[in-house]
């Protein structure tokens, strides 16, 4: 065996490996960059009115112009100064012809890099005009979904980076081209061994994917017609692929925990508003007791006992009803995933549920 044939086993063996380690957050340094983000927007309201009400077609150069002020800011407060691991920065992202997905952050193993969708989240298009939108301001920034997307990729990086770069989990296909045209062995294709592979290589590689996904997720491709029946065959093994990664198990259940969480904290809110909550502030942990009260027994809490409908349920009732119904209505991938997934991703739920940092109710004066 040739050293670097020894190379890409190694690298097949990693990527055989399962994560088995507990549930990654990334909730402190994601704060830190919306934060940012926050600041910098605010600082640019009146730019980015100014702009929208210039200019009749506000096009990707006005975009890029709020995306690389945001890109500084990041890059300066957070990057340079050692309170995030990577670069993050707002880019054009192309649309993904082969699939209806809008991809709307990504990291990238290599660069190291994590990019957002700049146009997404940074405008929107005007009805009935390509190539043609209003900037966002802070009225109207989903700042919730840029939570969830650099959170997502900042786990992934972490998984990266514990794993020492060698995380990267390749498909039966991909080792294939690596075999026949990885010729130092460092275990990808960079751009010069990429142009060597042929249209005979590709079908191969297509042909050795599809057997994989259909011997590994044989159950539930059988449910296609229940799970997705208008999907093509092609997006829906690909879905059902993606989604039972390893690595995207972690992201997953940290994206709905942290809907849950904000779903059950506005709740919360709203409920001393309207009197059903005694009208005063709330400590970290009495906000995590509400929060978890589905999961937990936390006996002697006057909080719970408040009554929340006529029958006389009460909130901790109405709490463990929907809990469940909730943690899966707010995963889109839970049904294309095999039951042992389930499982494993329910696990990361409760892991990353019972590590999740709460923040305390403070009154308005």
């Amino acid at each position: 065996m040739t050293k670097n044939e020894l190379k890409r086993l190694i690298v097949e063996c990693i990527n055989e490996v399962r994560i088995e380690e507990g549930a990654i957050t990334a909730q402190e340094m994601t704060d830190s960059v919306i934060g940012v983000i926050k600041s910098t927007i605010k600082k640019l309201n009146r730019q980015i009115n100014s702009l929208n009400f210039k200019y009749i077609n506000i096009g990707y150069e006005q975009i890029q112009f709020v995306a690389d002020v945001i890109n500084k800011e990041i890059d300066e407060k957070l990057f340079k100064t050692g309170k995030i691991p990577c670069v993050i920065e707002f880019v054009k992202i192309d649309r993904n012809k082969s699939s209806s997905m809008v991809t709307m952050g990504s990291y990238n193993h290599d660069t190291k890099k994590i990019k957002l969708n700049s146009e997404s989240y940074l405008s929107i298009p005007r009805r009935d005009e390509d190539n043609n939108y209003k900037l966002r301001d802070m009225t109207n920034m989903n700042f919730g979904a840029i939570y969830d997307t650099i959170e997502h990729e900042l786990i992934h990086q972490q998984q990266d980076e514990r794993s020492r770069g060698k995380l990267k989990l390749y498909d039966k296909g991909y080792f294939y081209l690596l075999r026949k045209y990885d010729s130092d062995g460092d275990g990808f294709l960079n751009d010069d061994e990429k142009k060597k592979v042929t249209s005979k290589d590709m079908v191969i590689y297509k042909k050795l994917n599809s057997k994989e996904i259909v011997t590994k997720f044989k159950t539930i491709l059988d449910k296609k017609s229940i799970i997705a029946p208008k999907m093509s065959d092609e997006e829906f093994m690909r879905l059902v692929k993606y989604y039972n990664r390893e690595l995207e198990l972690n992201t997953y259940a940290k994206d709905v925990v942290n809907r849950y969480v904000n779903s059950v904290f506005k709740d919360m809110k709203r409920s001393i508003n309207w009197g059903n909550l005694e009208n005063r502030e709330y400590s970290s942990d009495e906000v995590k007791n509400f929060v978890l009260s589905p999961t937990l027994n936390f006996s002697g809490n006057k909080i719970f006992d408040v009554p929340n409908d006529s029958k006389g349920n009460t909130y901790k009732d109405y709490l463990k009803g929907r809990f469940k119904q909730k943690i899966i209505e707010y995963h889109n991938g839970y049904k294309y995933l095999t039951v042992e997934n389930k499982k494993k991703w329910w696990r990361y739920v409760f892991q990353l549920l019972m590590n999740y940092k709460f923040e305390p109710i403070i009154l308005k004066k």
